[in-house]
């Protein structure tokens, strides 16, 4: 049996009754012990070191983050304003044209599913798929119903 508080738990074992105080009856849980596991970011990737400080990375993978959803917002802002006339919409197709061959004449290369998965695997993928998954099979059985002891008996 445990009290209303839950600092205090009891114990029956073999007629007796212990009590074993858990901790130091502390009000708070400490920062590092919080998981935030309601929260994306903290089944994806560590946010806190060893000692509860935010790691450097995060910091800069949530600036980016910020970055990305602001463009995108932007994108759609212009898309929205731009979607009633047919000029407006060859200006917003020029515009992400000229932006897109600025970014490849800087070299900035967009990586594939595919590249990402080789660099952490260590390895290129395969051209040709060896190992084929095995044909699907029926597991419905013969169809007949199994007798009973008695009815086999019964014949």
């Amino acid at each position: 049996m445990g009290s209303s508080t839950g600092n205090i738990v009891c114990v029956q074992k073999k007629g007796g009754t212990r009590e074993k105080i858990m901790g130091d009856l502390k009000k708070e849980i400490p920062n590092p012990l919080i998981l935030k596991r309601w929260t994306k970011e903290a089944t994806r990737k560590p946010i806190f070191g060893d000692h509860g400080i935010l790691l450097e990375h995060y910091v800069k993978e949530k600036n980016k983050a910020q970055l990305i959803t602001n463009a995108w917002g932007g994108f759609l802002e212009v898309l929205h304003y731009a979607k009633a006339n047919e000029e407006d919409l060859n200006m917003v197709v020029e515009g992400y044209k000229t932006l897109k061959k600025k970014l490849t004449i800087l070299g900035r290369k967009v990586f594939s599913k595919s590249k990402d998965l080789e660099s952490f695997v260590g390895c290129d993928l395969p051209k040709e798929v060896e190992i084929h998954p095995p044909k699907p099979s029926t597991t419905k059985g013969s169809g007949k119903r199994i007798k009973g002891g008695k009815e086999e008996a019964m014949e």
